[in-house]
């Protein structure tokens, strides 16, 4: 019986064992089972966050994309606007500046046409007053002239009245100067006896000489004087007409 019990002991411990050893077996496939479980479970969130992580950057990216595709559809826009707005700028400045010069050639065409006739006008008063100036100049002339014919007729009448004057003195004075010689060669020769001495000495030297000798010498002085008069009335009208010349100008 104790051999009994001992075999019945030890196949029950065998069992026990198998048993254990089963347990054993099958926690363990357990164990890596939920092992296994939990890893798919985490690939599979890992999977599925990486997905949405995925979705999400892809989302963003579209996003971004069609944020810079609107801002730059907004920037072309913009761009075109500006460029349309400069374009009509230019136009519009291109048709203000054709006609600003347009205007400006108009004023320029009036301005060369107003000048053109106020220097007609100019011109005209210019010729005029030449003329004017020139008849004014011939009559101013003409009057300085006869004044200046008077005046030298008169300054010669003048001259030649006191040469006249002077020569008349002067014969006056020889005549004075012959009545005294002659009253003191006739005491002389009543003194000396000398009846025919006064008449000879007259007839010799005093009368006949002298008296010739002075008148061509009146005759010359006056011929001289009546030159150098001409000479300075002609030396004078010529200074007087160049100085009426150069004085006068237009």
């Amino acid at each position: 019986q104790i051999q009994q019990l001992k075999a019945a002991l030890e196949r029950m411990k065998r069992e026990d064992e198998a048993v254990a050893r089963q347990r054993a077996l099958v926690e363990g496939k357990r164990v890596q089972a939920a092992a296994r479980s939990k890893l798919h479970q985490r690939r599979a969130q890992q999977a599925q966050w990486n997905k949405h992580a995925e979705t999400l950057r892809l989302q963003l990216l579209s996003q971004q994309l069609k944020r810079q595709s609107y801002e730059h559809v907004k920037l072309r826009q913009l761009y075109r606007a500006v460029l349309r707005s400069a374009r009509q700028m230019k136009r519009d400045e291109a048709a203000e500046g054709s006609n600003r010069m347009r205007e400006l050639r108009d004023k320029y065409e009036d301005l060369c046409q107003s000048t053109r006739t106020f220097f007609e006008d100019r011109l005209k008063l210019v010729d005029e007053a030449g003329k004017r100036a020139k008849k004014a100049q011939s009559a101013s002339l003409t009057a300085h002239a006869a004044l200046l014919n008077r005046l030298l007729d008169e300054a010669r009448e003048a001259n030649e009245t006191s040469v006249t004057e002077r020569l008349d003195k002067l014969a006056m004075m020889e005549e004075n100067n012959l009545h005294r010689m002659r009253s003191v060669q006739a005491t002389a020769a009543s003194l000396l006896r000398v009846h025919d001495f006064e008449g000879e000495l007259q007839d010799r030297f005093l009368v006949g000489p002298s008296l010739a000798a002075v008148e061509k010498q009146f005759k010359k002085a006056r011929i001289a004087s009546d030159r150098k008069h001409a000479k300075m009335r002609e030396k004078r009208r010529e200074d007087d007409l160049l100085k009426a010349y150069g004085g006068l100008s237009l």
